[in-house]
């Protein structure tokens, strides 16, 4: 799906992300027809269309956006200031707040929508499921990204051990809760 928009947007076509899910699927199954059967396929399917689906309610929200968007900000003149850019703007309290707006908005939607197909699959739902993704996605991205700062020094051996050993702790740390949810 992201190849063929990624297509679509070198050809300078609009890309419509529902329509390149839908031809995603249609490749892998005329590439696979008993995909057909698959679970793995399914709640993916949905999950991808619990993400189009937010995308598309936050564009289409304006009280959401107006209450985002940065203000006009004035001189003492009165005379009008630019916007804030760059690492400025990613830390300002609004894109902040409109971040962890949407991604609660996304932890809210997918699980809603995958959820009558893992009780119908798995024949148990965890109601805990809903909340614990609020803690454990933007915690388990954090891991994903320091992961990814120390493979790039590892070869240079920069702070190796100490980023090895914050690394296993905040792993020790998601493990806590996780073993406390799953019990």
């Amino acid at each position: 799906m992201f190849l063929i928009s990624l297509l679509c947007r070198s050809l300078e076509l609009k890309v419509r992300y529902f329509s390149s899910l839908n031809i995603a699927c249609g490749l892998i199954l005329l590439l696979d027809p008993f995909a057909v059967l698959d679970m793995g396929l399914h709640l993916s399917y949905l999950a991808i269309c619990g993400c189009i689906l937010t995308i598309h309610l936050e564009k289409n929200w304006s009280a959401y956006r107006r209450l985002w968007k940065t203000p006009v900000r004035l001189d003492e003149n009165g005379k009008r200031l630019p916007s804030p850019r760059g690492w400025r703007l990613y830390l300002s309290p609004r894109y902040l707040a409109g971040r962890a707006t949407s991604m609660l908005l996304l932890n809210l939607i997918v699980p809603c929508l995958t959820l009558p197909l893992s009780w119908l699959y798995f024949g148990e739902m965890s109601l805990l499921s809903l909340v614990s993704n609020l803690f454990y996605i933007p915690a388990s991205g954090l891991l994903l990204f320091l992961t990814l700062v120390y493979l790039c020094l590892y070869p240079l051996g920069l702070f190796t051990v100490p980023l090895a050993a914050l690394l296993s702790a905040y792993a020790a740390f998601l493990e806590l809760p996780a073993s406390l949810l799953s019990s």
